[in-house]
Parts: structure tokens; sequence; C-alpha cells
């Protein structure tokens, strides 16, 4: 299994810079011919198709509106507001995004949905040639105003409807195209190692690709959305040797292999990586009774990989063999024995680590209760994983005991 960067590595070095990027990958490509589609019932696959590029006619909201403006404490934030013909719109940001339902009446603008949090008040609107004004009543004598402009540039990647759920489409294209102007610009030698595709709050998606210079073994996460995308630079990463292939499975083609193989539902995340084996996509989707559920697929056929043959398995089964050897060596030692948490007790039940606790000193760095339980036995790979919310459902299931 892959390797990932420690805790305490990636809170003193994380450094987040938020981009617009006006003329960087993807932005001379002709968009992808998409459809609009209206939302499903489920909220984790409420989302959208991909507007066009070029601006509707006439005074319209339908399209993509972008905003900067500064945050508390001088920090730049990006936004933008999303209108589809459907009555659906996202608002983007740095947090995923949220959804709604709107409906447009000459100038009055109302919005029913998890926005209104972000967008509470009577809302009046007008459009003066490429600028969208907002006018929120908030209070009596108190009025938000921002103003947006139409983008018209083509996004990064876009969306399709396939199988009944919309996904990204051309991610082969769109990594490649991220190596070349993004991750060559801060690395030469750069190199793609991993790569998620992950449905945000929104019902949108985020591409995120870490990338590893083999020369100081330096690391770069670029998390993109369809409109802009963030940068987070680290000193040392250890997040795998193997880079990606430059050919792979793309998400709706997945999507199509995944529906004939046992998943159903709508798409949560996939994960492209490569071990010892070749390319792998890890997919979970969510299933009848919002249980998530997790196979894995060759990247370079399609074809899922047997139960027993898969990284997980694999993984678990190193991971136990370890713990059944440190468990007899403990035992020969004179010691009680100790905990695999794949497997209950070890050698002898009762004389595992507290785990979670302050036993043996030192107590716990992670501030999530599985991180630190998976912590106390020494499994700081998956300690990690939970700590940044990037862990599997077995790991949580595992380590949430």
């Amino acid at each position: 299994m892959r390797a990932r960067l420690s805790k305490g590595v990636f809170m003193r070095s994380v450094k987040w810079v938020l981009i617009a990027a006006l003329a960087l990958f993807g932005c001379g490509q002709k968009s992808h011919a998409v459809a609009s589609a209206p939302a499903p019932a489920k909220a984790a696959a409420t989302v959208n198709s991909s507007q066009p590029a070029k601006p509707p006619a006439g005074a319209t909201l339908t399209g993509a509106w972008e905003r900067w403006s500064t945050l508390p404490g001088g920090v730049p934030n990006y936004e933008v507001a999303e209108f589809f013909d459907n009555g659906w719109m996202i608002l983007h940001n740095v947090a995923g995004g949220l959804n709604a339902q709107y409906t447009s009446s000459g100038s009055s603008l109302t919005i029913t949905g998890a926005l209104i949090a972000l967008w509470p008040g009577v809302i009046t609107y007008h459009i003066d040639g490429s600028r969208l004004i907002i006018d929120r009543a908030i209070m009596a004598g108190v009025t938000d105003h921002t103003e947006w402009t139409r983008v018209t540039r083509a996004p990064f990647f876009t969306n399709v409807v396939k199988d009944g759920d919309i996904v990204p489409t051309g991610v082969p294209t769109f990594t490649a195209n991220m190596t070349a102007a993004v991750a060559k610009n801060w690395r030469a030698d750069a190199v793609p190692l991993n790569l998620d595709v992950q449905r945000l709050p929104s019902g949108d998606f985020a591409i995120i690709g870490e990338f590893r210079s083999p020369q100081d073994g330096s690391g770069l996460r670029v998390t993109a959305g369809r409109w802009g995308y963030l940068l987070a630079a680290f000193p040392t990463v250890r997040w795998g040797d193997h880079a990606l292939p430059n050919e792979f499975v793309d998400v709706p083609n997945l999507l199509q292999y995944m529906h004939s193989n046992g998943n159903s539902g709508p798409l949560l995340k996939a994960s492209l990586w490569v071990w010892d084996h070749g390319p792998v996509w890890q997919v979970t989707t969510l299933e009848a009774g919002n249980q998530s559920k997790t196979l894995f697929y060759a990247a370079d056929t399609g074809k899922p990989l047997p139960q027993g043959q898969d990284p997980q398995s694999a993984y678990i089964a190193s991971y136990n063999a370890q713990w059944a050897a440190i468990a007899a060596a403990t035992h020969r030692r004179g010691g009680g024995g100790v905990v695999n948490p794949f497997i209950g007790a070890g050698a002898e039940q009762g004389a595992g680590p507290n785990v979670g606790s302050d036993a043996g000193g030192g107590g716990c760095d992670y501030s999530d209760e599985a991180a630190c339980n998976a912590a106390a036995v020494g499994d700081t790979w998956a300690a990690d994983r939970l700590e940044e919310g990037t862990s599997t459902p077995e790991e949580q299931d595992w380590y949430s005991e």
C-alpha cells in the first residue's frame, strides 16, 4: 500500500496557495459537449453538469460568475457562482461549495437549500454586460453588495451523465495537463504518484493530484475544481515511488465497469495509484441504506480485482503477519501479548496497549479518536489517513470500535 505523509510533517509544512487560474492547464482546450440534468434526490448524488465556456445569449444568470474577496486575516478568497438552466446552482469555494435551487423573476432572486446559510436575506440582482451585481438586504438598513464577473474560459474538466450518475470525463488528459503546466512548473522532475476523484458537498467533483520530486523528496498536492485549484507544498513526503501511467481507464468508463460488477450506487470517490502489481482504481460508491462500498479495479483494463488479490487484502495479510510475529516475540520475552486491531487479541488477551489513553506516557498527538486508536497500536500509516480524512471505510470500522 502507498505510504502517507506523517501528521507532524503535514501540520508543520503545509502551505496553501489559492489560485484562480486564468491561462494555465486546460484553458486552451476545446470544451466537451455536456448535458444538464435534474439533480437526483440523494444529497450525495446531487450534481449538475458543466456549462459551455461561451456565455449564453442575452442577460441571463445561466453560466459561471467569479469573484475575489478577502477573508478575515487578509486571506484571499476565490468563489464561483454557477447557475444552471434547470434551476440548480453551485457556489464553488475553498470549502467544497454548496448547492441550492433558485428561481428568478425580474430582478428578484430566490434561493432554497443549504446556500441560504451563506446567502441570507432578500436578494436582488442585475446584469451589466459581463458583470453580475447581487444585493442582499440582510436587515433594515444593512445590504451586502457583491460584484461578479462572467467566466468565459473553459472549465478545467467537464462532467458527463453516465449510467444515471454525473462524473468527470477526460481525467487522463486532465492529469497530463496538470502534470505539465502545474507540477513541472513547481519541480522539473515532478512525477504524479496518486490521483483522487472526490465528490464534494456541493455534489460536484474535485480532482486531487499528488506529485513528488525524486531529486529532493518534496511533494506537491493539487486540489482542482472545475474553475480553480489549490496548491499545498511539502518539504518531504512518503507518497510512494511508482509514477502513474500516462493512459488509464477514464472515470465514465470506470463507472460502467463498476455498475456491471457490484457497485450500483453513485460514485463518492475513486483513487488511482500504483501498487506492486500495477495501477489500480480504488472505488467507493454510495449503496442502499447510505452504506459505502469499496472495490478495486485494474486501471489499465477496468477489470475488477478478485477478493484476496487486491491491495487491501494484501495489506491486511501482511499486517496480520507482522502482528503475529510481534505477538510471538513479545510472548517469548515474557510479555502478555499485543492487540491486533484486525483480528482482536494477539498471543494472549488483556495485555494490549490502553488504546487512546495516556498509558505508557506521551498521550496521543492526533485529534481524531480513531487515529489515536490506530497510533496506539503502531499503525501510523492508518492514523495519518484517519486524521486527514482520507481513510477507507474499513479503516474507520477497524479503529472506531
